[in-house]
């Protein structure tokens, strides 16, 4: 199965990717940075992908760019939204964790506000970045350096992390070989008869961790066209079946809902 898998999304994905470097190739063909101009991921992501993109083999950006990009599958809305919180941190040069877990949280929230349920955010933003501090100096090589297993739980017990939070913080921002499991990956997988509808987060995590090698690489990518095909094809309501590139593993009877 996950062979076939892999194969039948990255075909139909592969080839709107093309379709889309393509044109902002010729976008952006003025800009010689050595990397994705201004703008080329943000437009892919919105465009084709959500937010969940393979970010650093498409961009090339450094580890510690990748960090700041931690994104989950929202729409258009909201990441414009989240976009715009993160200018403020940016501009008011908030980016280093130390810098930004000096900021009182009364001053935090009104920074993230155009993100909303920035109360909230800015609490459990703030409960990591002291995890961060107290446990780590400030250092994010030293935090995702430690034991997975041990950080995973450490992090799984600061008020507001769930566990996927926590697997998104480890894949995504650290580079750990932890699959990400969303409401994407559990309806594809439960129509296709993979797992249980009645399967939990860390059983389907085991069920995909134990039939992929580790490699966070491949765990990002899976992931991103995992939800591509969730956004694209595999709707929780209206799915389009027909046209998706999963069709042909369909079990006999059709999908099940």
């Amino acid at each position: 199965m996950t062979s076939d898998l892999v194969d039948l999304i990255v075909e139909d994905a592969r080839d709107k990717m093309n379709k889309a470097v393509a044109h902002a190739h010729g976008e952006f063909a003025g800009v010689r940075t050595g990397r994705a101009a201004p703008g080329l991921i943000e437009k892919l992501m919105v465009e084709y992908y959500g937010s969940e993109v393979p970010l650093q083999q498409m961009a090339n950006i450094s580890v510690p760019e990748a960090r700041q990009l931690v994104v989950s599958p929202y729409d258009k809305g909201a990441m414009a939204s989240i976009e715009k919180a993160i200018r403020n941190l940016r501009e008011d040069d908030l980016l280093a964790p130390a810098a930004l877990h000096a900021v009182p949280v009364e001053e935090l929230e009104e920074l993230l506000r155009p993100a909303g349920y920035f109360r909230v955010k800015a609490r459990r933003l703030h409960n990591l970045l002291a995890f961060l501090m107290e446990q780590y100096n400030g250092d994010l090589d030293a935090m995702f350096a430690s034991n997975v297993n041990a950080l995973r739980e450490e992090l799984l017990s600061l008020n507001g992390i769930g566990p996927e939070t926590a697997d998104s913080i480890l894949l995504y921002a650290g580079g750990l070989p932890v699959f990400v499991v969303d409401a994407y990956t559990h309806r594809i997988l439960s129509r296709h008869g993979w797992i249980d509808m009645e399967a939990d987060y860390h059983q389907i995590q085991d069920f995909l961790q134990g039939q992929l090698p580790d490699d966070p690489a491949l765990f990002n990518e899976y992931h991103a066209l995992l939800v591509y095909v969730g956004k694209h094809y595999c709707r929780k309501r209206s799915p389009k079946c027909d046209e998706c590139p999963l069709h042909d593993l369909l079990p006999e009877g059709g999908p099940g809902l």
